[in-house]
């Protein structure tokens, strides 16, 4: 990378926040359309490194070896697709050895993201780490500068999404509705700040008024917007073919899969798609558990009064375990831990 320090201390650097299968690839597919904008892949580093490294600007090629192999350790396992080599990283960093500051060294870690885009017409970097939805506070504390767009979809498509993807602990609508809850309750108090930099898009709307939408999102992250930005899956497409021989093919074939709706034009068929799926108590389980958040994004109710089983309060204490013990205890774990914790997964 040849990149000069003020280029690269120039680069703007935002984020989405939102929960998986919101439609968050498909709309970071729309955003890398535009050669000014590189809009990354789900590596939750900033957040793992940020208690070791985030005090230190000095680095001898030793510590930086050591760095590049806590990065690396720390990854989500899709770095052959989304990535360039640890030996490119391990270089820029050599390269820049005497700006390694922490918001320096991250958006040197954020550069090497999809290799082959040019990296000198990048102005903008926006991060869609499914992870930091837990971690709202600390991510803007760390990066007090950047514009926060929250992704928002109905949960009972979430819930339907989740199900048929068989995500989560359990495919129990309960625990599902309360994991969304959860989430979405920290996005809502977000948004309840009312700052000019936390800004909100919902998925329905996106896909049935994307020039609409996908322009305000531009505007709100101050980039250009260009109407073939829509046709996200072309250009997508196009760089998994040319990434094909670089990757497992087991993994491809599975990344596909999981992201079939990214691969293709956009569309409005999963809208309501949760009609045809969950069961009426499954519904009104859901509606019971965030009738809040469904009045304050607009989301309507259809099912009628519910009480909650013993099943429901069981999966709903499942799901307030995971994400606010666990959560809390494994991102203020040292990153030894949190290592061993992905070695072991």
């Amino acid at each position: 990378m040849n990149l000069s320090v003020d280029k690269i201390n120039s680069i703007k650097l935002n984020f989405i926040f939102c929960m998986e299968r919101t439609g968050s690839s498909m709309f970071t597919a729309m955003l890398n359309k535009n050669e000014n904008v590189l809009s990354t892949s789900e590596e939750p580093f900033v957040l793992y490194l940020y208690n070791k490294y985030h005090k230190k600007n000095n680095y001898t090629k030793a510590e930086i070896d050591e760095l590049v192999n806590d990065f690396w350790g720390t990854t989500e396992r899709n770095l052959s697709l989304y990535y360039d080599t640890k030996e490119n990283l391990r270089d820029s960093l050599y390269n820049y050895m005497s700006n390694l500051d922490f918001h320096f060294l991250c958006k040197l870690f954020y550069l090497h993201f999809i290799p082959l885009k040019d990296k000198n017409k990048v102005d903008v970097i926006i991060d869609k780490q499914i992870k930091y939805i837990h971690y709202i506070p600390q991510i803007m504390n760390i990066f007090p500068e950047a514009k926060v767009l929250i992704l928002v979809r109905n949960h009972k498509e979430v819930i339907t999404s989740w199900k048929k993807r068989k995500l989560g602990l359990t495919s129990n609508a309960a625990y599902l509705a309360k994991v969304y809850n959860i989430n979405y309750a920290k996005e809502k108090k977000t948004l309840d700040l009312k700052l000019d930099k936390v800004g909100l898009i919902k998925y329905e709307e996106l896909v049935l008024n994307p020039k609409i939408e996908l322009k305000k999102a531009c505007d709100f992250f101050e980039i250009s917007y260009s109407d073939n930005m829509i046709e996200h899956h072309t250009q997508f497409n196009t760089y998994i073919d040319r990434m094909a021989d670089k990757v497992d093919g087991a993994f491809l074939k599975r990344m596909k899969e999981f992201q079939s709706n990214t691969l293709k034009p956009i569309s409005t068929e999963l809208i309501d798609e949760w009609k045809k799926v969950l069961t009426e108590d499954e519904i009104a389980v859901s509606e019971k558990i965030n009738e809040k958040l469904d009045i304050s994004y607009g989301y309507l109710k259809v099912s009628k009064s519910y009480s909650y089983t013993l099943t429901d309060r069981i999966n709903i204490l499942k799901a307030i375990f995971e994400k606010k013990v666990y959560h809390k205890l494994y991102i203020e774990s040292p990153l030894w831990l949190k290592m061993m914790v992905k070695k072991r997964k």
